[in-house]
């Protein structure tokens, strides 16, 4: 293998209820032209046809809940979960299911990423000093019309993250990173995001871990598209259908670990 490409990068992929878009998302992680990835799936209680969608798309016929093999020599992780975890607690069981990975990239199962994504973002976390995050832009694309735009993010500001979340979720994260701004064994706070069984939360439990990371990394915009956004109304991170009352309480407790963190520096 070149040393170019002996880094290990997960894509991390939670669903729920995603059964006319987790294909195509699933099909972009395996088209990625960087060779050295896992593509890790974790179906979150899916009531639709996810689950059976994700089996065909990897082309798996046994009815295991828990599947483990080798696509074109690459490896592909897909779980059933039968109780729903919620999107955080998913996504922190998939970053232990490939703790091996030297990074770890968040991609929606409604969203695709682009066949170059992971060779841009990991070259720009190499060959800049102590980045500990790389996001890009993204095109957003209207389901309902099929109409679609460029969503150009604004360049990285320490300062302006404080006020907005102005990361795009479908970041590249270092291992070093994850590493050094867990909170006990998790990544993600498992507080933001919660499966609707155990309650109303607001979904920022990327910013949580964007504001961490910033703390004790710089973070690097890449300034050209890399993903497709889907915008199709049933979107778990649009905050107006959320109950802005628990949007206002999930900030705020993220507002006052920060403070804490500030403090006990």
């Amino acid at each position: 293998m070149n040393e170019e490409n002996k880094h290990l990068v997960s894509i991390l992929i939670t669903c729920h209820n995603y059964e006319k878009f987790v294909k195509q998302c699933i099909q972009s992680a395996l088209l990625q032209d960087y060779p050295n990835i896992i593509i890790a799936i974790i179906d979150d209680a899916s009531t639709d046809k996810s689950w059976d969608i994700i089996k065909e798309t990897i082309n798996h016929c046994g009815n295991e809940e828990y599947i483990d093999k080798d696509i074109d020599g690459r490896r592909v992780i897909a779980i059933k979960q039968n109780i729903p975890l919620g999107t955080s607690l998913s996504r922190n069981r998939l970053i232990q299911e490939t703790w091996d990975a030297d990074f770890f990239m968040i991609l929606d199962a409604d969203d695709e990423i682009m066949t170059s994504k992971t060779s841009i973002l990991l070259y720009h976390i190499l060959n800049f000093p102590n980045v500990g995050l790389t996001y890009a832009d993204y095109q957003i694309l209207t389901v309902s019309s099929g109409l679609s735009a460029v969503e150009y993010k604004i360049p990285y500001s320490f300062a302006r993250l404080r006020h907005e979340c102005i990361v795009h979720s479908g970041a590249l994260i270092s291992k070093n990173a994850i590493v050094a701004t867990m909170e006990g064994d998790n990544v993600f706070d498992e507080k933001l995001h919660l499966p609707p069984s155990k309650g109303k939360s607001a979904c920022i439990e990327d910013y949580d871990l964007f504001l961490r990371i910033s703390e004790k990394f710089m973070i690097l915009h890449v300034p050209i598209p890399l993903s497709i956004v889907r915008v199709h109304g049933d979107n778990s991170s649009n905050m107006e259908k959320m109950d802005q009352e628990v949007v206002k309480r999930d900030f705020e407790y993220m507002r006052k670990k920060a403070e804490n963190r500030a403090m006990n520096k």
